[in-house]
Formats: structure tokens, sequence, C-alpha cells
């Protein structure tokens, strides 16, 4: 099986960003030239993005495309690949912070790009339980359970409940690369999972358990639930964007950092994704 390298790993999770937009019900996926803008229909900024990474891009193409993410008027960002110590590299760093401090987006997040192949992916294998809540169980959900993943997710991630309206709506859950997970405690729903296989790579997104029933192993084992389906279905990695601090959870099941990930936003906005 041949490996990904980092580089064709953020191609995957650009593309995989932008099937799960283009299938949402109310995403769209804005293209200029090189680059495309991922607008989600919500306002939060992480979701609605332009990422540059690799060399194919121009900053031209920069310029183009966030003219377009302005003229939607919700909030945005840019993500660009840090890469390493190499003078081309330094240079797109340069240049995607003068292009976004240009629209005022001055934030600045740095999020470890994390990989893992099936070699070195370890799995606890016990989903563990809830404490008072009872055991966990994770199952996959189908596009009825929208609502019900929406609100969780929601909840999860510390925003309002109608902060992400219907972007998991429509037949976005039965579409044949997107997978989305559920994590009970006995009968109460505490946790969110999503996997986007785009080629030969399954993406980790959406981990977010709700306040109360965090640090007890749930986050993990959606985690470990997402990679093990997307390498059951043949993924040769797998790859996810962390926190710092999630990073101890991900090397405990086996992945690395290739990368790091700057977003630019504008101050006060959303931070996480």
């Amino acid at each position: 099986m041949t490996m990904p390298s980092t580089a064709a790993l953020l191609r995957r999770h650009v593309h995989g960003l932008e099937h799960l937009t283009d299938t949402s019900p109310v995403g769209r996926v804005v293209r200029a030239g090189s680059l495309a803008f991922t607008d989600s229909g919500t306002d939060l900024a992480p979701f609605n993005s332009i990422t540059v990474a690799g060399a194919a891009w121009s900053v031209r193409d920069l310029e183009r495309v966030a003219e377009l993410a302005v003229e939607v008027g919700r909030p945005w960002s840019i993500t660009v690949q840090q890469g390493g110590s190499v003078p081309s590299d330094a240079a797109r760093l340069r240049a995607v912070q003068r292009v976004a401090a240009a629209h005022g987006l001055t934030e600045r997040d740095a999020d470890p790009f994390l990989a893992c192949w099936p070699g070195d992916f370890r799995a606890a294998g016990d989903v563990g339980t809830g404490d008072g809540d009872g055991e966990l169980s994770i199952g996959t959900v189908p596009a009825a359970a929208g609502v019900e993943y929406t609100a969780t997710l929601a909840a999860g991630f510390d925003v309002p409940a109608t902060a992400f309206g219907e972007v998991f709506g429509g037949s976005l859950l039965d579409d044949p690369l997107v997978t989305g997970y559920l994590v009970r405690a006995g009968r109460h729903t505490i946790g969110t999972g999503l996997g986007i296989r785009t080629d030969d790579v399954v993406g980790v997104h959406n981990i977010a358990v709700v306040p109360g029933a965090r640090r007890r192993g749930a986050g993990r084992a959606v985690s470990e639930r997402v990679v093990l389906d997307g390498f059951a279905r043949g993924a040769a990695a797998a790859s996810l964007v962390s926190s710092d601090d999630g990073l101890p959870v991900y090397r405990s099941l086996g992945f690395r950092q290739v990368d790091t990930l700057v977003r630019w936003s504008a101050p006060d906005g959303p931070a996480d994704r």
C-alpha cells in the first residue's frame, strides 16, 4: 500500500472539506483559479474558509477568492499550510498574512495537522463507560438523525444550538463519502464524530463531547471508531486537525504531527473547527 505524502494528505483534507460543503444543503464552494472558498452557510468563520497549501496557488488567485469571500457577507477565514523551513514556505506564509491583514483578518491560530497509518494505529478496543450515565456506545447516523446530530455537535463545540443551521441536513449524512457518528452514554447522547473519505484518506472531523461528559474517554472512543471504519474500507491513512489539548489523545492513538495549519480570522470570531 502506498503511503500518502504530507502534500497528498493536505490535498485530500482540502478536497474533503470542499465535498462536505458541496454536499450540504446550505453550503457552496466558490472558486477563483487555483483556490476555492468553502462557504458553509453559517456565521462560523472557521467553516467559511480559503485553504492555501502546496505550490499550486497564486497570490492573484488568493486576492480574487478573498474578494468573493467578502461578498458573501459572513465571517470567514484563511488557512495556510505552515510547511517547513524552505524559502517557498516562508514566502507563502508572508503572502497569506498580507492578504489576510488587508481584509482585517488579524487573529492568528495555529493547529497541528496530524496523520496516522494503519501500522501505527493503536486502538484501546474497550469503549468504556460514561460513568453515571451508563455504558458508552457509538453508532453511525443517517440523514434522518440530522437534527439530533446538529444539536449534539453545537453543544459539544459550545456554540448556540442554531449555529450550524441546516449544514448537516438534507442527504449529507447519507452521502457515501461522509459518515456521521453519535456517542451515547446509556440513554443520553453526548458526542459526535464525522469521517470523510477522500480517495485513500479518511479525514476525522467534528470530534465533540458535550459539557459534563468530557474526560471520560468519549472523544477518544469516537475518534478510534472513525479511523477504524476508514481503514476497514481501504483507507491508507487518517488525518485530522487537532487542538493542542487534543494532541496527547491523538498521539496515544498513533497519530503524529506532519505539519501545522495557521488560520487567520477577524478578532473575536469563533476559533475552533
